[in-house]
Order: structure tokens, then sequence, then C-alpha cells
């Protein structure tokens, strides 16, 4: 599975991945391996990217809207990037 992420006319790619959780403006919402295709509009918060191997790791974004077909998750956001865990 695979993301793509746009964001002001810039995209991100992250490919090789077994679940990705995103906040929607129902809740949190899992996507894994063979997700139906769908549509949703997300929600501002955070999101979660478990790759096929190593750490999970998450990114912020401000909402937007989010479409799943053939294991590809393509999102469209005003701005997100990496949740700092240092202290």
């Amino acid at each position: 599975m695979k993301i793509q992420i746009w964001f002001g006319g810039q995209s991100e790619h992250h490919t090789d991945l077994s679940s990705v959780y995103l906040p929607t403006m129902s809740g949190m919402m899992g996507i894994l391996v063979d997700h139906c295709s769908m549509v949703s509009v997300l929600a501002p918060g955070v999101m979660s990217i478990t790759p096929e191997t190593g750490p999970s790791y998450e990114h912020s974004i401000t909402g937007g809207l989010m479409a799943v077909h053939d294991n590809t998750i393509t999102i469209w956001t005003a701005g997100h990037g990496p949740v700092n865990t240092s202290q």
C-alpha cells in the first residue's frame, strides 16, 4: 500500500505500508491493505503511518480530503508535517 500527500502544489510519497490511521470528521479511521475504495473528509489532527517493516511514525495534518483506491491513499491538504517526538 502507498500514500500520496498533496499540499501547496507539492507532493510526498510513502510506499510499502501496512496501515495508516487518519483523523476524519467522524473520528479516527484505519486503512489497511486491500481496503475498499472510498472518499472522506479529513479533520485536523495526527495521522499514524505504519510501514511493512520498521516503526510507525506520525504526521500532523490540517484537514482536507482523502481517497482510497487500488491500495493507494491520496490526501489533499493545506499543510502537514512530521510530529516532533523529541522533548
